[in-house]
């Protein structure tokens, strides 16, 4: 028979040891953890997930982005960072307020923090 009772099991919060990253190896520009190459568009994707490893899909998640650039020399150029199909150029020698002001410029990006 069938119960008459349904369950509805949702993930928890995200739990940082559970998230993860992950690349599509073999599809051209989405293997970016594996294969990322200088002055390449590349990409890759962040699961989150909850203490108990369900992913979490149904809400947007807080995260933290990490873009590091490092040179033994003034770096020259610019630097682009794409989020849900809007693009944002930065010069490379760009202050974190312009940087922080540039990302809020994207419509799906609420309040942003550069340090």
């Amino acid at each position: 028979g069938e119960s008459p009772y349904r369950m509805n099991v949702s993930p928890s919060a995200v739990s940082a040891e559970n998230v993860v990253a992950y690349d599509n190896p073999g599809v051209t520009n989405m293997e970016g953890l594996s294969t990322g190459v200088y002055k390449s568009s590349t990409h890759f994707f962040i699961q989150a997930r909850d203490a108990h490893s369900n992913d979490i899909s149904d809400e947007p998640v807080g995260e933290v982005q990490i873009i590091e650039t490092s040179a033994t020399s003034q770096i020259n150029g610019f630097f682009e960072v794409t989020f849900f199909g809007s693009t944002v150029r930065f010069d490379a020698s760009s202050f974190t307020a312009e940087v922080e002001k540039g990302l809020q410029s994207i419509p799906v990006v609420g309040a942003v923090t550069v340090s």
